[in-house]
């Protein structure tokens, strides 16, 4: 195989997917947005080299539900004759954006901006794929700290290392800069209900004073179930926190890219994997009998459906979830075992992106990151769905959010305390499959 053969030709794309003011914001109990602190943003980077084609979209959203996703992926490697399990969805988080999850009283999703983002993904897809030219690809990591902190376990595990990607033109002009590092973005968290990309807006906003050409910047959220910024307090938002984050972010980015070194003869592949996550039995009839009694008269004390109100929220959440889980008890029907989902990988020379579609927590993050065989490796959550959280079991052991609660936002049933291990082993699986995989067309 010549090295001309593998000649790597990237292209690059920005969109504004921010929603019209008045749809419900995602990710809490936020009510309808009140207006735009800064629009919204999806990035397109399209790489091709030796008839293979990739595709990685990063979206300043809270996630993306898995059907959806999937629908926007078949379109788009219909289209564009992309292989579907070759493109990435990737979201960014924000906690200041519209609902593109079906979450239980957590914002209403609205069918009119789906279509329009999709719309507007193959706009972003073609443009890309329209600008490409010969490139260069060079990746490290950096130790960021001081950002994240543990907000499960005190003086928990911080997963430090910044991932930074720098792909080039020929002239050694910076087309992209892709971020990878494990942190919430929850500075904003709605702030005064406004929509914005959180912390990963200040930092392309930095990063973008530093250069005279524009460049595409994508914060591509790592394994960051069980961290939140330093800075953060919990209904309190503040820009200037966000600033400080993001501003931190960019400031090490800025640091690290003159020393990337740069590969331009490029090997590209891409592989996919399901994993089946074991699930606990559902609560006996009973039990959930005395839990929806207790809940409606919870539920008495709020007379107005108030989708900013948190307490409003939870309650009506364990209502409607334990409802749901007496239909399937009194149905008779067996329960779920199991949940299937499926991982994701690119290959770009020695560099590997792994997508998990969920909230992974950071042990996990570095595992995967030190146990690969690729010489840097971004773990990139909440890519082409979402299946809730996959903690640790000592979330479960203290029953924190993350393992209790937030499932019944989302789905009926929970994982078994070993879903994140589980999810870890797939992923090294995956990755070992894509290290040695030719994965002809």
């Amino acid at each position: 195989m010549s090295h001309d053969s593998q000649k790597l030709r990237c292209g690059t794309s920005r969109i504004d997917i921010t929603p019209p003011t008045g749809l419900e914001l995602s990710g809490g109990a936020f009510g309808p947005s009140q207006g735009i602190l800064f629009p919204l943003f999806a990035k397109a980077l399209y790489l091709e080299s030796e008839n293979k084609r990739l595709l990685l979209i990063s979206a300043d959203l809270i996630g993306w539900d898995t059907a959806y996703a999937d629908q926007i992926r078949k379109k788009l490697s219909c289209k564009y004759d992309i292989p579907v399990n070759a493109i990435l969805l990737a979201a960014t988080h924000t906690h200041a954006g519209p609902a593109t999850v079906h979450f239980r009283n957590w914002g209403a999703v609205n069918d009119a901006y789906c279509q329009e983002l999709e719309t507007k993904l193959q706009t972003l897809t073609a443009q890309a794929i329209d600008s490409k030219v010969s490139a260069r690809i060079g990746a490290d990591y950096i130790s960021c700290p001081d950002i994240a902190v543990n907000r499960v376990t005190d003086d928990g595990p911080v997963d430090n290392q910044l991932g930074v990607v720098r792909i080039e033109n020929m002239q050694n002009e910076p087309l992209a800069i892709l971020l990878n590092y494990a942190c919430h973005p929850v500075n904003l968290h709605s702030y005064n209900g406004m929509i914005a990309p959180d912390f990963p807006g200040y930092t392309e906003i930095k990063i973008q004073e530093s250069f005279k050409k524009n460049v595409h910047v994508f914060h591509l959220t790592g394994a960051s179930g069980d961290l939140n910024p330093k800075n953060f307090v919990f209904l309190k938002p503040t820009e200037k926190s966000a600033r400080e984050t993001g501003y931190k972010l960019a400031q090490k980015t800025l640091e690290l890219l003159p020393s990337i070194s740069m590969e331009e003869n490029i090997a590209l592949n891409y592989e996919s994997i399901n994993v089946d996550l074991p699930l606990q039995p559902l609560p006996e009839k009973d039990d959930l009998i005395t839990l929806i009694e207790q809940t409606k008269k919870e539920l008495e004390k709020y007379p107005t459906k108030d989708h900013s109100d948190w307490a409003y929220c939870f309650h009506q959440t364990q209502l409607d979830w334990a409802v749901d889980a007496l239909k399937i008890i009194e149905s008779k029907s067996p329960q779920k075992k199991v949940k299937t989902i499926s991982l994701y990988a690119m290959r770009i020379g020695s560099l590997a992106f792994v997508g998990i579609p969920g909230e992974y927590f950071t042990e996990y993050g570095t595992q995967i990151k030190s146990s690969s065989p690729f010489r840097f490796t971004a773990v990139i959550t909440l890519t082409n769905g979402y299946a809730g959280y996959f903690p640790n079991k000592h979330a479960y052991e203290i029953d924190h959010y993350e393992a209790g609660l937030c499932p019944k936002y989302c789905g009926v049933y929970l994982y078994q305390p070993d879903v994140g291990q589980v999810v870890c082993e797939a992923a090294l699986t995956l990755l070992q499959k894509i290290s040695s995989s030719t994965n002809l067309e």
